[in-house]
């Protein structure tokens, strides 16, 4: 592996710092390794087969987290997830690399490792709410005149 591809590799171990958690994290690499590189679904992976096009690799690689974590019904944790999406990138470029001739820099590999870090980011912030509607207004009573017309006066 390119030793730029490789640091980033190595770094993924601070994102899943959890023991617990580097289980789950291997598994998420292992299914999006799968489906990247096996022979019955790779040549149907467009963002694979032009992998210059960096936005479309790490927005194929975001697609699919989303698939990964269906399947899971939902149960990845957000630390083993964005390691596994970083990793996943960086196996992508790596196959670019080897396969595809694309040249790595250390320019490339962050602006990559910066958009998938901001999807993964995006994903876990709770959709906006719309502003909650004031509840509907009855007639003003304070509490002087329920006291009175509880008082009969």
């Amino acid at each position: 592996m390119n030793p730029i591809l490789q640091t980033v590799e190595d770094s993924v171990d601070q994102i899943v710092a959890d023991p617990g958690d580097k289980d789950q994290y291997d598994r998420i690499v292992l299914a999006g390794k799968k489906i990247m590189f096996d022979e019955a679904t790779h040549d149907k992976i467009s963002w694979m087969q032009e992998p210059s096009d960096l936005a479309a690799l790490v927005t194929g690689v975001f697609d699919l987290m989303a698939i990964i974590g269906e399947v899971s019904k939902n149960t990845m944790k957000a630390d083993p997830a964005k390691g596994a999406a970083v990793s996943l990138v960086i196996e992508a470029l790596d196959f670019a690399e080897r396969a595809q001739g694309l040249e790595i820099t250390e320019e490339i590999v962050q602006a990559a490792v910066q958009l998938i870090n901001e999807k993964m980011n995006a994903q876990d912030k709770p959709a906006e709410q719309p502003p909650a509607q004031p509840p509907a207004q009855t007639p003003a009573q304070t509490p002087a005149q329920g006291l009175i017309n509880a008082q009969g006066v």
